[in-house]
């Protein structure tokens, strides 16, 4: 089985590297410019995270890890499925919608725009914002163009924060995932695909191919749930159940929300992970004796 992963310069290659590490033994003794390694009959490559649904399409290798964000925005800027299946959680992150509070929004700033379009197609009262692709860094652009907005990969939510954009919401959470061509495995390996859940692709996916729109832009109003909808309605985020229970951190946060909703994942992650980047903030201003 040839497996493609995350490569040095990819956010995902830290978190990713626990798990490869223990699946090819004597990988993290490698010389550090070597990208791929080999372990009996199976071979780790070692790529750009955002070719890997390429490489696994192609049939370049069998089996790819990366974000679940990447294979979604590859499967749907090529009209093509990949079989994503979930992983133990490493990163969790949110693909975000993200604004200046009372902008007329005329243009949206993403790394993610075959999502943009998607997401845009199945709001309610979208109309027609220009997409602009740019390849990150791309929080100081939204805040300078009064009619800017931007959807990002968003972990902590500082940065958004640093630059002004308090209007942000989640469309879908991300975390890395193992993604194939076919629900079949392609060759005895070291993963046990049957045993591993297949992960579904966003409702609003399903809703932008369809031409219907369902979600309405508004605080409170996240288009992360996996569960169909009757036409025209709204995805209360209060209301529908979060596809991945095991990925809201504990203590789970009360509030207007039902236990267990995407809302509660959302509240819930969102707040200790800002808290923790609060902490980590002021102990370092605190150490270099303030600003």
């Amino acid at each position: 089985m040839i497996v493609a992963a995350p490569g040095s310069s990819s956010r995902l290659h830290g978190p990713v590297a626990g798990l490869t590490t223990g699946l090819f033994p004597g990988l993290a003794r490698g010389h550090p410019r070597s990208l791929w390694h080999r372990a009996a009959a199976d071979t780790l490559v070692l790529c750009r995270g955002f070719d890997i649904p390429q490489l696994v399409a192609t049939g370049v290798v069998d089996v790819g890890i990366t974000g679940y964000d990447v294979c979604v925005e590859w499967s749907l800027a090529r009209a093509e499925r990949l079989v994503l299946r979930a992983l133990p959680a490493v990163r969790t992150s949110f693909v975000t919608y993200c604004t200046v509070p009372g902008r007329d929004v005329r243009t949206i700033y993403t790394e993610y725009p075959a999502i943009t379009r998607a997401w845009i197609t199945a709001r309610a009262g979208a109309g027609e914002p220009r997409v602009v692709t740019l390849h990150g860094s791309t929080e100081g652009v939204i805040r300078a163009d009064p009619h800017g907005a931007g959807v990002l990969l968003v972990t902590s939510g500082e940065t958004l924060a640093v630059n002004g954009l308090d209007h942000d919401i989640p469309l879908m959470a991300t975390d890395v995932c193992l993604v194939t061509r076919t629900a079949d495995s392609p060759v005895p390996g070291v993963f046990d695909l049957a045993a591993m859940p297949v992960l579904e692709m966003p409702s609003f996916m399903a809703a932008a191919a369809a031409g219907r729109k369902r979600c309405g832009l508004m605080p409170g109003w996240i288009a992360v749930s996996e569960q169909w909808l009757d036409t025209g309605a709204r995805l209360d985020s209060g209301a529908v159940a979060f596809h991945r229970p095991d990925l809201v951190v504990r203590p789970e946060l009360t509030g207007w929300w039902d236990f267990g909703s995407v809302e509660a994942f959302y509240q819930s992650n969102r707040y200790l992970q800002r808290a923790c980047a609060t902490t980590t903030r002021d102990r370092s201003r605190g150490s270099h004796g303030g600003d």
